[in-house]
C-alpha cells in the first residue's frame, strides 16, 4: 500500500494539472501530455484505486479523463487518509453513516438542500435531540468544506450553517427540588447507612455548589482546597474527566454540607482520584454514574427529580437571593464573553464574594417566593 501522504501528493499534482476546470470530479477534463518524471509517478501502480490509476494514465498520455463521481462515503474515506486517525474520525463516521441510511450514499456535488432538510426530519423522527442534529450536520459541512477545498470544487456546500433550533419547549424539562424534598434527601444522607459513600459525598458537593455530577465525580484529591480561610474547589480539565466547555473552568465554594463531604472524601482517598468506587471517563460510565446518583435519591423516598435537579435548585435559589447575574453564571459554569468576561481583564471574582453568594442562597433553597416548588 502506497504511503497516504505520497499519494495524496500525487493527486494532488495531478489535480492542478486538469485545467481548465479545475476538478477532478463529475466533470470530463482535458488533460496535457506530461512525463512521469514531471509528477514522479513512483507509485502509480501501488495503492490507486481504478478511479486513480485511470487519471494517471491520462496524464501520462494526455486525453480525456471522465472521472466517477465521488460519493459522500468515499469523501469520508479521502478525507480519513487526508488527516489521518484523530478524535474526531468516530464522529464524522457516523455522521456520514446517519446520512448515507437516511438519503443513500450520493455523489457529494449531487447533494441538495432538500436532502439535508429530509435528512434532519428523519433525524428528529428518530428523537434525536437539536444538540445532537446540529452536530452531525456541523461534521457533515466541515467534512464537505475540506473535500471541496480539497478538490477546488466550486459548489455551495448544502450543510453550512443549517441548525436545528434548540426549542426551550422542547426540552427536557428538570424540576428543581421543593425545599420538603432537600430536607427529605439531607436526613436520608445523613441517616442511612445504605448509602455509598462516595455518592452522598457527591450528592451533598452538588447540593452546595451547583457543579454538574461528572465535574464533582471526576474531581482529584489536588482540586480540592479544604484549609484557608475559603475552602475551594478547582474545576478544570484532567485525566479523568473533561469539562463540556471553558466556561466551566471555575473555582467553586465549599460550604456546609459541601464542605464537610469534600473533607471526608480527602481523608478516604486513597490515590490522585477523590472518588474511587465511582468511575467515570466515558458517556457509558457517566450514565452508570447518573443512574447510581438517580436511585440513591429514589431510594430516599423523593420522586420526580433527578441529580441535575440539585444544580437548578441552587441556580434558583441564588436568582431569588438576588446574586447579580454574572457571579451566578460563574459560579455554575456558564455565560459568553461580555465586558465583564475576562477579554477586558482577568474575569476572576474573590473567592470571599463567591462565598458570601452562596451562604446568601442556601438558606432559600427548595423555595420560590414561598411557593412550594425552587
Amino acid at each position: 500500500m502506497a504511503d497516504p501522504s505520497k499519494k495524496y501528493a500525487l493527486l494532488m499534482k495531478l489535480h492542478l494539472q486538469s485545467k481548465p476546470n479545475n476538478r477532478i470530479i463529475g466533470t470530463e477534463v482535458n488533460i496535457p501530455g506530461l512525463t512521469a518524471d514531471m509528477l514522479g509517478l513512483e507509485i502509480r501502480d501501488k495503492g490507486l484505486n481504478a478511479n486513480e490509476k485511470a487519471l494517471v494514465n491520462a496524464v501520462e498520455h494526455g486525453g480525456k479523463y471522465t472521472p466517477d463521481t465521488m460519493t459522500l462515503t468515499a469523501a469520508l474515506a479521502h478525507d480519513n487518509e487526508r488527516r489521518g486517525a484523530d478524535r474526531q474520525a468516530r464522529s464524522y463516521n457516523v455522521a456520514v453513516k446517519s446520512f448515507v441510511e437516511s438519503q443513500g450514499d450520493l455523489d457529494i456535488i449531487a447533494i441538495k438542500p432538500v436532502h439535508v432538510l429530509a435528512y434532519i426530519s428523519q433525524l428528529q423522527a428518530k428523537g434525536n435531540k437539536p444538540a445532537t442534529v446540529n452536530k452531525r450536520l456541523a461534521n457533515l459541512s466541515t467534512l464537505l468544506k475540506r473535500v471541496f477545498r480539497d478538490f477546488e470544487i466550486e459548489k455551495s456546500n448544502p450543510f453550512q450553517s443549517r441548525k436545528v433550533k434548540d426549542d426551550v419547549e422542547a426540552q427536557e424539562k428538570v424540576d428543581p427540588f421543593t425545599a420538603d424534598q432537600i430536607a427529605t434527601l439531607d436526613h436520608h444522607l445523613a441517616t442511612s447507612n445504605a448509602v455509598d459513600l462516595d455518592a452522598k459525598a457527591i450528592l451533598n458537593i452538588i447540593r452546595n455548589t451547583g457543579a454538574g455530577p461528572a465535574e464533582i465525580a471526576g474531581l482529584k484529591v489536588s482540586d480540592v482546597r479544604i484549609d484557608g480561610a475559603f475552602p475551594h474547589i478547582n474545576l478544570e480539565y484532567n485525566n479523568i474527566r473533561r469539562l463540556k466547555v471553558p466556561q466551566r473552568i471555575r473555582t467553586v465554594p465549599l460550604v456546609g454540607v459541601a464542605l464537610d463531604a469534600a473533607k471526608s472524601a480527602v481523608a478516604r482517598a486513597t490515590g490522585e482520584a477523590l472518588f474511587n468506587s465511582i468511575k467515570i471517563g466515558s458517556k457509558s460510565t457517566i450514565a452508570v454514574m447518573n443512574n447510581k446518583l438517580n436511585l440513591t435519591i429514589t431510594k430516599a423516598g423523593i420522586e420526580g427529580v433527578t441529580v441535575y435537579s440539585l444544580r437548578h435548585c441552587l441556580i434558583d435559589a441564588m436568582r431569588i437571593a438576588e446574586v447579580n447575574d454574572y457571579l451566578q453564571l460563574r459560579l455554575i459554569g456558564q455565560g459568553g464573553k461580555s465586558v465583564k468576561d475576562k477579554t477586558y481583564g482577568t474575569g476572576e471574582i474573590p473567592m470571599s464574594h463567591k462565598t458570601a453568594a452562596v451562604e446568601k442562597a442556601l438558606p432559600i433553597l427548595g423555595k420560590n417566593n414561598n411557593l412550594d416548588n425552587c
